[in-house]
């Protein structure tokens, strides 16, 4: 008991100590001091959008000020480049950050404007932070609840298209679509490049918008869909452009049956010299073809680093003068109606490019070309001849060629070169010529990654027999990317026996071909602008057996990728 006792004393006297040691702490130290963000002045998100209209330029917001809204769109897909949308009842608006994340669909917040911005980019209305490198989230944004999202309005592309400025920056389900015919074939974006591309959706009048996916996002290589139905997406701006930013793949709702198309959706003419497309037919069978497709000229596009494609309707039309977009109707003023063509250098483009021809803006022109995938959006490459002011320009007809090849018989990107009568080889390294990345039908080369000391590959012609001829020539297009150095060439053989040695033979390089040095400019999409060779004279090898050989001399860091494409030989 006496034990028991003491023990009871002990820890009384051990309760009591800690009660006065504990009741001298400073409450005050316990608890940091909490920074509160003033709320200030609250605007609507139209009001936000209103000073900049009244101020017509950049608009800082100098006194305490807020506005609160929900986010419609976060960078959770990559399909937003550090920016996220926020909407109220009264409009939507763009918010662009230093970093990506910190906010999701459905967050409530509350943005402290003092001392943003509000501007237009690309005519997509935008909040910013002075300096314009992106609002800090975590000192200008306090969220007020999560997960209430918004449900989105039901509209129509026709609804979009008359009222841009109501649509702008809103989460919408675009009902009763399709994604166009020459697009169910692709990806959203190229994920392996990692290039934004555009898709196109189409109602049954054939009235159509853009979707627009980053290569980034984590739906890049996802298939478009064969089907109609809805798609729920942010409506973006670019320039005049309105465009659908998709925020999830399983908002992409198309397992109905597709639909037909009426009005102007099926064009007309068969791609003839005599029958040409019109660009509506132009933009429907854009199948990698060589066709003829006649139209107004409205603009030309470009790529501009850190923008993107910027489609110029007005003058001035850029800084590139390798392209032209022509349309059905002289007065134009959507890209997703016109076909961009491309004008490798040569005679094609020194007669038609709008930067030394502004006369030429509204003549009607007719092309002939590649129709195939171009700035993201159907188009026109490899184009080899044209006719304006009736005159003819370039390649209008098809001369009688000894060889022609433009690999068209390749089915699918990246495939092997098995035609007959050409020579792959590779005498040093792994890397080889196979079908281009597109569609396969150009030849294509790289020694990207290779990790190899040297990458020496051969694409070698089948023998032509020359000897009969009076003028004759080699004539095709090369093209390229990632530029690292000039490592094609071209050249001609008559003792090539046609094996696996081609090293061993004696072979004469043809200087006087142009072969492309840059990529002039990169674009949109693939970023290859072709450049004619012009005719190279082969008069000086008129014999029974002649081969031609283009030859890539890479490396692990020599890796410029080319394409060849067009190979002909002929006699004039």
């Amino acid at each position: 008991m006496k034990n028991y006792r003491k023990y009871s004393q002990l820890v009384t006297f051990v309760i009591a100590l800690a009660m006065v040691m504990f009741s001298c702490v400073d409450d005050e130290f316990d608890t940091p001091p909490i920074t509160e963000i003033p709320i200030g002045d609250v605007y609507t998100i139209q009001q936000v959008k209103d000073f900049f209209i009244l101020d017509t330029s950049t608009y800082t917001f100098t006194d305490t000020a807020s506005v609160y809204a929900t986010v419609t769109m976060d960078n959770e897909t990559d399909n937003s480049y550090r920016t996220f949308f926020i909407q109220d009842n009264t409009g939507a608006i763009a918010v662009f950050q230093d970093v990506s994340g910190g906010v999701y669909i459905g967050d409530s917040v509350r943005i402290y404007l003092k001392d943003l911005v509000v501007m237009q980019y690309q005519n997509l209305f935008q909040i910013n932070n002075v300096a314009g490198d992106g609002v800090n989230v975590d000192e200008m944004l306090i969220k007020q609840g999560y997960n209430n999202k918004r449900v989105p309005e039901v509209t129509t592309i026709d609804e979009i298209s008359s009222d841009p400025a109501y649509w702008q920056g809103r989460l919408v389900k675009v009902t009763g679509v399709q994604f166009v015919d020459t697009d169910i074939s692709k990806t959203f974006a190229n994920a392996e490049t990692l290039e934004t591309e555009n898709r196109l959706i189409q109602d049954s009048d054939d009235d159509q918008l853009i979707v627009r996916t980053s290569g980034y996002s984590t739906f890049a290589d996802a298939d478009v869909p064969n089907g109609s139905g809805s798609i729920v997406a942010i409506v973006g701006q670019y320039g005049n452009d309105l465009q659908l930013y998709v925020r999830r793949l399983s908002e992409v709702v198309m397992e109905s049956t597709r639909f037909d198309v009426n009005g102007g959706g099926t064009g007309s003419g068969t791609g003839t010299l005599d029958d040409p497309y019109d660009v509506a037919s132009g933009i429907l069978n854009n199948t990698g073809v060589k066709q003829w497709v006649k139209g107004y000229i409205v603009g030309a596009a470009e790529y501009v680093d850190g923008t993107g494609n910027v489609f110029h309707f007005d003058s001035p039309y850029g800084s590139e003068n390798t392209n032209i977009m022509i349309a059905d109707n002289v007065n134009e003023t959507n890209s997703a109606n016109v076909l961009i063509v491309q004008l490798p250098s040569g005679v094609v483009r020194n007669i038609l490019n709008l930067v030394d021809n502004t006369g030429n803006k509204d003549k009607e022109v007719m092309v002939r070309g590649n129709l195939e995938n171009y700035f993201g959006q159907p188009g026109m490459k490899e184009t080899i001849g044209c006719i304006i002011d009736d005159t003819e320009y370039g390649e209008t007809t098809d001369v009688e060629a000894i060889l022609y090849e433009d690999f068209s018989s390749i089915a699918n990107p990246y495939d092997p070169i098995n035609i007959a009568g050409w020579k792959i080889v590779m005498e040093a390294g792994t890397k080889t010529w196979q079908g281009d990345g597109y569609n396969g039908q150009a030849a294509e080369i790289s020694a990207y990654e290779s990790g190899e000391a040297s990458n020496i590959a051969w694409l070698i012609t089948p023998a032509v027999d020359l000897s009969a001829t009076t003028s004759p020539y080699l004539s095709f297009y090369s093209a390229l990317k990632y530029h690292a150095g000039d490592i094609l060439s071209v050249h001609v053989s008559t003792d090539y026996d046609g094996g696996d040695s081609p090293q061993t033979a004696t072979w004469t390089e043809l200087t006087g071909a142009d072969i492309v040095t840059t990529s002039d400019p990169v674009d949109g999409d693939s970023g290859y602008n072709y450049t004619e060779s012009g005719n190279v004279d082969l008069s000086a090898y008129k014999s029974a057996g002649v081969y031609i050989a283009f030859k890539y001399n890479g490396s692990n860091t020599l890796t410029t990728k080319y394409r060849v494409d067009n190979i002909k030989i002929a006699d004039l």
